[in-house]
């Protein structure tokens, strides 16, 4: 095929000339012959067509033949790369926009997916998700609070509590120490009595007491002072029962406290009951699996649901999640009641006489004849417990009502929209009935601290009560001070039992007290003065501490071989009041 506009020949198939790019009309298709190019005789040179040059043809003929269909226009290479471009373009904006329409689906098909499944994931165990929401709202008002962190300090399961009294030459301290991994105990007792011989008269008696107590899974160790007697005594715990043989708790031997055999074999048992618990595991009488299984009662009894709402709390809006346990029967009476009969037959199992005792007492524990009691009493029975919870699993709210006969109390305790964050805590007590709930009773605690000074303000309003408890402390120096102003409605409206009887009110409605609360990382210490009915103060220190303080004792009598004259100085110091 030759080029109409350069003379050139190409392939009968191409359209547009290999040399000049015009474009070659397909002959053969417009003349209706579907003979291919190769067929033609060109032998006759007359017959043979001609190359075709537009200088040959008339103005007329070129725009005709230019303007004709569009098989037959001319095609430069710009305009194929503009038309791949622009489609390019398109196809690029369709695909941004449909990856931008997929992309906003996919968020809010996700977030609901996700939704749904944390809904789902709190059906499947709601009565643990709700303990574990009041876990995480106390852990933190613990960490936002030094005091309280300090006093609930049980990072290592070992605290140890001291509290030591004085007053006019008497002094007083008790303390306990405990390290649960270890299985470790420390107890101390000392009294110290320098005083005056006015106070003589009335009291005679050892002037210094001190007695200390420790054990471990080994042995127990005692030691006591008494003025310038000294006592200490030891027990070898592995094999109590078999070495006992002139103890004070002995049937032979001098027997301090004259029990028979069947006594001592008696207590023998329910201590080593106790002491083989201990030994083998941490949690000796099955509390967790009992706490378990009343948490499955709820779950059985209770109509549950489990919705994710926009609620109002503290006057915010905000999302949660909404867990309701909701009795209609006394089902969950019986199921608590048997449970806890079950645990009590299962844990307990000392010796048969223990035993036939408990199964006793149990069987006259009727649960049946109870429930059948409560609905006798109560055609209407109606016990609701709500939780509001939010993102975080921190309990934000939680409401329990109970309706007996359309008649009853709610309670409500509110922590904020974000526990973690808040400054206020309500407690709110009312009754409720089908027609109204009347508010009894709102305590509110305000968290108004700065850097500089603790201040903890509690309000009361209400039926019961009305005024304010506040607490500052100077952070700097430890100095608090506490002060109530207080009064009762009921009261003053001449009401009987009112909380704050008017004619005490001044010594108990409006009371100060100050003192110094020092707190160290895992410790804290608190001293403080209050008045004596005699005038004089009585001046108290109280010592909490997150770590186990024990003075691990030892000694080398055996009190399995004490006389009883010895062992009844110990436990029956000579003393009297000439009063």
């Amino acid at each position: 095929m030759f080029c109409p506009n350069c003379g050139k020949e190409n392939d009968p198939s191409v359209r547009h000339c290999k040399s000049c790019g015009s474009f070659i009309p397909d002959f053969s298709a417009e003349s209706g012959s579907s003979a291919p190019a190769d067929s033609l005789n060109f032998s006759n040179v007359s017959e043979a067509p001609q190359p075709m040059s537009f200088e040959t043809l008339s103005q007329d003929e070129i725009n005709n033949f230019q303007n004709n269909d569009s098989r037959y226009k001319e095609y430069t290479m710009s305009d194929v790369v503009a038309k791949k471009s622009k489609k390019k373009l398109i196809i690029t904006l369709i695909v941004i926009a449909a990856v931008i329409a997929l992309g906003v689906a996919s968020f809010f098909i996700i977030r609901s997916i996700i939704s749904g499944n944390a809904v789902k994931n709190i059906q499947e165990d709601p009565t643990k998700y709700v303990f574990e929401s009041y876990r995480t709202t106390a852990e933190s008002m613990k960490n936002d609070n030094a005091v309280l962190k300090a006093a609930t300090a049980t990072d290592n399961d070992q605290k140890t509590v001291r509290t030591t009294i004085s007053q006019n030459g008497y002094s007083q301290t008790t303390m306990y120490s405990i390290d649960l991994p270890a299985k470790k105990f420390y107890a101390l007792t000392e009294q110290s009595n320098t005083i005056s011989q006015e106070m003589k008269k009335y009291y005679s008696g050892p002037e210094k007491i001190k007695a200390e107590f420790y054990t471990d899974m080994q042995k127990a160790v005692a030691k006591v002072e008494m003025d310038n007697d000294k006592y200490d005594y030891y027990v070898n715990l592995d094999n109590l029962r078999e070495e006992a043989v002139t103890s004070m708790f002995g049937p032979k031997g001098e027997n301090v406290f004259k029990i028979d055999q069947k006594t001592y074999d008696t207590v023998m048992d329910v201590y080593e009951f106790v002491y083989n618990n201990l030994a083998k595991n941490t949690d000796p009488f099955g509390i967790e699996a009992l706490a378990e299984k009343l948490g499955q009662d709820f779950d059985k009894c209770g109509n549950i649901n489990v919705a994710q709402e926009s609620v109002e709390i503290d006057g915010a809006k905000t999302d949660a999640y909404v867990i309701s346990h909701t009795f209609n029967s006394t089902d969950i009476i019986t199921s608590v009641l048997t449970d806890v009969k079950d645990w009590a037959k299962d844990v307990i199992n000392i010796n048969d006489d223990i035993n036939a005792m408990l199964d006793q007492a149990l069987s006259q524990m009727d649960v049946s004849q109870l429930v059948s009691q409560i609905n006798s009493s109560a055609q209407n029975f109606e016990l609701v417990f709500k939780h509001y919870v939010n993102k975080d699993n921190a309990l934000m709210q939680a409401e329990i009502i109970a309706n007996i006969n359309g008649q009853g109390f709610k309670l409500t305790v509110t922590f904020g929209a974000d526990p973690a964050s808040s400054k206020k805590i309500t407690l709110k007590v009312a009754t409720v009935s089908s027609a109204a709930e009347s508010v009894l009773e709102t305590i509110t605690v305000t968290n108004e601290s700065t850097p500089a000074e603790e201040k903890y303000v509690a309000t009361y309003s209400g039926m019961l009560i009305t005024g304010n408890t506040t607490y500052t402390r100077n952070t700097s120096t430890g100095d608090f001070t506490i002060t109530n102003n207080m009064s009762s409605p009921m009261s003053a409206m001449g009401g009987q039992g009112a909380i704050v009887p008017s004619q005490s009110s001044d010594s108990i409605a409006n009371v100060s007290l100050s003192g110094n609360l020092k707190i160290d990382d895992d410790s804290m210490t608190m001293t403080y003065s209050q008045p004596s009915y005699d005038g004089s103060d009585i001046k108290i220190e109280y010592y909490v501490s997150g770590k186990a303080e024990i003075n691990e004792l030892s000694s080398n009598n055996n009190l399995l071989t004490a006389k009883s004259s010895d062992i009844q100085k110990v436990l029956f110091p000579k003393q009297s009041y000439n009063l």
